[in-house]
């Protein structure tokens, strides 16, 4: 069976890969995201996916399912430190 758990070290391509298509330095986003600044990033978002994120976000419900999923928490551990 395969460890999902999330480590910084397996988090880093993720975090690669969402800087470079955000057009940003890997190291920018990870400040944006732990001081929860977003709104430059979403900025940076293509219109539609700006929308849908909005809506999401809007969404108490949306929101709850995603914060609960294995990788959100994986993220808050990493961006909090616990």
């Amino acid at each position: 069976m395969t460890d999902k758990r999330q480590t910084p070290e397996n988090m880093r391509p993720l975090l690669e890969e969402a800087a470079k298509k955000l057009g940003v330095t890997p190291e920018s986003l990870e400040r944006n995201l732990c001081s929860g600044d977003i709104g430059n990033l979403l900025k940076k978002l293509p219109a539609v996916q700006q929308e849908k994120l909005t809506k999401t976000l809007a969404d108490k419900t949306a929101c709850q399912k995603i914060m609960e999923s294995p990788q959100a928490q994986a993220l808050i551990r990493k961006f909090t430190g616990k």
